[in-house]
């Protein structure tokens, strides 16, 4: 397990995760799931485990995934949320809240905004 530290403000948050698409957990302690895609068709996948306590930030790596198939990150994406689940439970924290939703249905999100978007481009 590796948990750094980062002093710092919610304003000037500097994880790998610093625009989630979902997070799950309470408002100081939680798993933020973010999602990278780029022009090779790669897609990212990442869960860390934040822990606020005042100005400073504790982070641990969750999980990193990568995929090609957005079926596959789908599957990827409810694997990270149970490892996340898993590892809030054993820090005691409870109840668990997704915002905006869960991990799963983020992505699907994302993937019908793009599709929406595509389509409209291709008329």
């Amino acid at each position: 397990m590796s948990i750094s530290v980062q002093a710092s403000n919610k304003s000037s948050f500097f994880s790998k995760t610093r625009h989630p698409i979902s997070t799950y957990g309470n408002n100081t302690t939680y798993v933020a799931f973010h999602m990278t895609s780029g022009n090779d068709g790669v897609i990212e996948l990442v869960a860390e485990l934040v822990i606020c306590i005042g100005s400073t930030y504790l982070y641990e790596s969750i999980g990193t995934e990568t995929t090609t198939e957005e079926d596959e990150s789908l599957s990827i994406a409810c694997d990270l949320e149970h490892a996340a689940g898993k590892r809030l439970r054993e820090l005691d924290i409870d109840p668990l809240t997704s915002e905006p939703c869960d991990f799963q249905t983020a992505l699907e999100r994302i993937y019908d905004r793009a599709a929406l978007q595509h389509a409209g481009a291709a008329k």
